[in-house]
């Protein structure tokens, strides 16, 4: 372990991406991009430390066999959590020199990304344009898969136990800023927030990682919650507490 860079490796991922996001399903996102639906995945660029957006439809749409094999790459580094799987080295050119770039978890820099890094500037430019125009309603939805309240969970001893338990912290607290740097960015733009969460009664207990049973236990509360009409939450965690009197004051 301490001569590679992660503890795991992503294999299986690469594997299960390139049968599931075969060519025939790259075309399709492809077609939908040029409707003007799009798709955007964040990796963080370790080299520059920055968030990269990549505008995966525009990418599809391109249509050669590079593309499609950067498409997959994109999704792989989008889910390498750094030090627990490897990066992806993606190659660039600039200036006439050719580099390697070192591409891991968009959550490095923010979990969760929304119309600011993509959309705002064109919506800017929009409401400038059409000052007469009927403003349209601006409505946000969040779907965070994750708690956001603490959970215990036993920390086994060793590098190994300890360095994913700090990292499973790490991304849950970033992942509630994130929540709130955008709930204020909703307030500055007059959008209507609206977020859902795994909610904290669900005990199911995941033996690894990607556990067939959570995940589909998971899934099947999802579903039923959707079904019966999801309660949207309009305040980041525990700040309704705050933000809501309570009755009689």
């Amino acid at each position: 372990m301490l001569r590679s860079d992660s503890i795991a490796d992503t294999w299986p991922l690469a594997e299960l991406a390139a049968k599931s996001m075969d060519d025939d399903m790259l075309r399709a996102i492809a077609a939908e991009h040029q409707k003007g639906r799009r798709l955007f995945v964040a990796t963080t660029n370790l080299d520059a430390q920055r968030l990269v957006i990549w505008d995966m439809g525009a990418i599809a749409a391109i249509g050669t066999p590079d593309a499609f094999k950067l498409f997959r790459r994109i999704l792989l580094a989008s889910a390498a959590i750094p030090v627990m799987f490897p990066p992806v080295y993606l190659d660039v050119e600039a200036g006439g020199n050719k580099y390697d770039e070192v591409h891991v978890d968009g959550g490095a820099v923010s979990e969760v990304i929304t119309y600011e890094y993509t959309l705002r500037p064109f919506a800017v430019k929009a409401e400038a344009r059409g000052k007469d125009a009927k403003p349209r309603p601006k409505r946000l939805f969040i779907v965070r898969n994750s708690k956001t309240k603490p959970e215990w969970g036993r920390t086994e001893p060793g590098l190994k136990g300890i360095t994913e338990r700090a990292m499973s912290t790490i991304i849950k607290y970033q992942g509630i800023g994130d929540l709130y740097r955008i709930y204020t960015l909703s307030k500055v733009d007059g959008v209507d927030f609206n977020l859902a969460v795994i909610p904290g009664d669900f005990n199911v207990t995941r033996t690894e990682e990607f556990d067939r049973n959570y995940m589909n236990q998971l899934f099947n509360l999802g579903y039923d919650l959707g079904k019966r009409g999801y309660p949207w939450m309009k305040y980041p965690p525990g700040l309704q507490q705050v933000a809501t009197p309570k009755s009689g004051e």
